[in-house]
This record gives C-alpha cells, sequence and structure tokens, in this order.
C-alpha cells in the first residue's frame, strides 16, 4: 500500500532521491533492483480449492463415509504442507524478487529491466521509482565507477591500515558480507597487470569492472539531494568503526560515505554537498596491495596462485 500511495501522490522515497543524485549530479547510470519479496506467499486456493477437489453440492452429499475421511485426510496433509512450507520461508528469511532461493545478493540485482537498460535520463529514473519507490539503486560497473569486493573481516583491517598510513579510500560499502570498495574504473587489463605482481590472490575477492553491477546505499540522511543542499553526515557515516552488517536483503550501508570530489576526506565530518558533483574515487593500485594481504589472513581461505 505504501508502494502504490507513494507512487500516486509523487512522493520522494530515499532510493528515488539517490537514483535522481546519482544520474543527474553524478552521471552515474542507474537502474532499479530487483528487490525483496516480502509477502511470503501461500499455496493457491484455485489449485487446492474446493472446486478442485470438493466436486459439486450433489456429489459431495453422496459421499460416503470413507470418502469423507480420505477427504478430510488430504485436507490436513495440504495443512500441513501449508505451516511447514510458511516455516521454511520465515527461516530461510526475505526472498529475492527473482524467485530464485539461492539469489546471491537478494534484491541487489536487475531483473525487469535489465542491467543494460541504465541509464541517467531523469524522466526514466522518476518514472521508474514512482512505479517502486523502494526499488534498490542499482549501478551498471566499468563506466564511472568500478569496485573491489573482499569479505567484510578483512575489510575492516583494511581500512584501520588506510587511516593508520593516511591513504584516502573513498567510498566504502558494506553489503551480503562483503566490504566494497569504489574505485575509478579499470580494466581487466589493468587488473591483469596489478595480480601478476603478486605471489598469490585469494579468490575470495571479487572484482566489478565492466558488465558487472552493485547496490548503492541510499543517500538520505547523508544529504538532500533534492533540495540542492547539504546537511551534516548522521553519527554512523562519521564513525570510523565499522558499522554492524546488514542481514541478508536488508540492503547495503555506508562505512565510509561518498565525499565530492574536490573536498577532503575531513570532510566527512563536516557538510559534504553530494549534489554538487560525483565523489572522489581512488585509483585500485593504490589499495589493492592491502586489499589483497589482509584477504590472505582471513582463516580457511581458498587461495588461487598468483
Amino acid at each position: 500500500m505504501r508502494e502504490i500511495l507513494s507512487g500516486r501522490l509523487g512522493l520522494a522515497s530515499p532510493q528515488r532521491e539517490t537514483a535522481l543524485t546519482c544520474a543527474l549530479s553524478w552521471r552515474w547510470a542507474v537502474v532499479p533492483g530487483a528487490g525483496i519479496h516480502r509477502g511470503g506467499g501461500r499455496l493457491s486456493r484455485g489449485a487446492f480449492g474446493s472446486s478442485a477437489l470438493g466436486g459439486s453440492r450433489d456429489a459431495r452429499d453422496t459421499r460416503d463415509a470413507r470418502g469423507s475421511r480420505e477427504f478430510r485426510g488430504l485436507g490436513a496433509l495440504l495443512g500441513g504442507h501449508r505451516r511447514e512450507s510458511a516455516r521454511a520461508r520465515r527461516a530461510a528469511g526475505p526472498l529475492c524478487r527473482c524467485g530464485r532461493p539461492d539469489c546471491a545478493v537478494p534484491g541487489a540485482h536487475a531483473l525487469d529491466p535489465q542491467l543494460a537498460a541504465a541509464t541517467r535520463d531523469g524522466r526514466m529514473v522518476r518514472w521508474w521509482w514512482s512505479r517502486r519507490p523502494d526499488a534498490p539503486v542499482v549501478v551498471p560497473t566499468g563506466d564511472r565507477v568500478s569496485a573491489v569486493a573482499l569479505p567484510a573481516l578483512a575489510g575492516a583491517r583494511a581500512l584501520v591500515r588506510f587511516d593508520r598510513a593516511g591513504v584516502r579510500t573513498g567510498p566504502v560499502i558494506a553489503a551480503h558480507g562483503r566490504h566494497l570498495f569504489l574505485v575509478a574504473p579499470y580494466t581487466f587489463d589493468d587488473l591483469g597487470e596489478i595480480l601478476d605482481e603478486q605471489e598469490w590472490v585469494p579468490t575470495t575477492l571479487r572484482y566489478h569492472a565492466r558488465g558487472g553491477y552493485l547496490e548503492l546505499p541510499v543517500l538520505h540522511g547523508l544529504t538532500e539531494p533534492s533540495a540542492g543542499r547539504s546537511t551534516r553526515l548522521s553519527r554512523q557515516a562519521r564513525s570510523v568503526d565499522v558499522p554492524r552488517q546488514p542481514l541478508p536483503g536488508r540492503g547495503a550501508r555506508w562505512v565510509r560515505p561518498p565525499v565530492p570530489a574536490g573536498h577532503s576526506a575531513a570532510g566527512r565530518s563536516s557538510l559534504v554537498p553530494l549534489s554538487y558533483g560525483p565523489p572522489w574515487l581512488p585509483v585500485i593500485r593504490d589499495l589493492a596491495d592491502v586489499l589483497i594481504e589482509e584477504t590472505r589472513r582471513i582463516p580457511a581461505d581458498s587461495r588461487m596462485p598468483g
């Protein structure tokens, strides 16, 4: 109901405002993510209702006692199946709208429209999010932004090392048990040169270059993009400590919020006008060594020869 009312009344959702900031101010193409199905779903009454199993009233009236007992037994069986299915859905948590129970990034990937439809057209962005105000914001990588993803523990350790060394990291996102370090676009040739310099490379590192994508956390609370003015960052965004990891299906969160190009990293604790332009992004080479080293330290990590 909230989604319907938001769409009809033209109310601005945090996701819509984030998408518009990306498309219009940062010039990053965006597309709505699949999102999470929280309804749970139930067996269709049309499939297992009275018309399918019970027959006509005359037929039901002429059933013998044995037939009635069998019918009641089947109803009890179906009722038990529905209860077991409901318990299983609650245990599994929210389901991605793509319908795959093993979806690796529930809700955080493009579905309809597909990733190739990503655009910077403000009219299309407004139309998409007027229909689904709560849709996650998905950004294709490799054009204006790329990323490197690693396990959350390794990412937290890497951030501590960067802070101590005075290395500026740029935006960092926590999602689905991983930290994503946003970097300037790189090619697979660039990546190959960097990895060739390593003795071996952990396979738990993920590289989001051309053809990839990432879910962008909402910017609501960091700034007011539609109003064109800045506000102070939230306490969580200012904190140097890594925040609690989001639960599956709960979306992405900022570990380090974006800072516009031309502003110092110290701007995280002051007024940050995100609508003035795209965030500053480091080059992957400046971060690669530490990210790889910290990922190697993860216990029982599977490894790939360098």
